[in-house]
């Protein structure tokens, strides 16, 4: 009886981090506040790697922030897969036939993925577990998608402010360049509308880059 609590209660504990980690990270603006803070762990090991890999090429490509988002959630959806897999383990009983550790997993990774191909009857407080675990899974999932489409909105405000700011200032953009154009133009109020919408430019990508930090390791 003692093993299986143990299993359970590492069970437990682990889905409770992993989750509580996807939400601070997806929901909660800023760094994430969790025990886990599994993407900026991976983050610290895959910098230095990433450059080596591209030595004499620029340090950071346009697909090493999708490749941390993608390895973070692969993480997150392991840590889930471990979580449940020991709790429907510790609840062997309450299957039938009874898993193994790695018939365990695979229930619980098909309720996770919303596929549901074990074959195995589930009873009592073992179907609850499934129940969770799909509802996990899910969870995840569209946390994944929302939090990658809020990204790319981000991105595509920054993208967009510099994009103008090299149509009106020239390639590279220069201060003087700028006041070089409009003064030819004889628009001196353009040149306050167009510092008015850099201050608030540089505000919303401050704002972005900091509540989403894998937005600021896009080039």
């Amino acid at each position: 009886m003692i093993a299986p609590a143990i299993e359970m209660a590492a069970g437990v504990v682990l889905v409770v981090l992993a989750l509580r980690d996807v939400f601070d990270t997806v929901v909660v603006p800023g760094e994430s506040r969790g025990a886990l803070r599994v993407a900026r762990r991976l983050l610290v090991v895959a910098v230095p790697i990433w450059k080596w890999a591209r030595r004499g090429k620029s340090a950071v490509s346009t697909s090493f922030a999708p490749a941390i988002l993608l390895g973070s959630f692969l993480i997150w959806m392991g840590l889930l897969l471990l979580g449940f897999g020991l709790v429907a383990h510790a609840l062997g009983d309450w299957f039938s036939p009874s898993p193994d550790f790695q018939q365990a997993l695979f229930i619980v990774g098909s309720a996770l993925c919303t596929v549901g191909l074990s074959g195995i009857e589930a009873q009592g407080p073992a179907r609850w577990v499934l129940i969770l675990a799909g509802f996990s899974g899910l969870l995840v999932l569209t946390m994944a998608v929302t939090y990658l489409l809020e990204v790319q909105e981000g991105i595509s405000r920054r993208d967009s402010g510099i994009l103008k700011l090299t149509t009106a200032a020239g390639e590279p953009p220069s201060a003087l360049g700028l006041l070089e154009r409009y003064a030819d133009l004889d628009s001196p109020e353009e040149i306050r509308r167009i510092l008015y919408g850099g201050r608030d430019w540089c505000a919303s990508v401050l704002q972005s880059h900091a509540s989403r930090f894998t937005s600021g390791q896009r080039r």
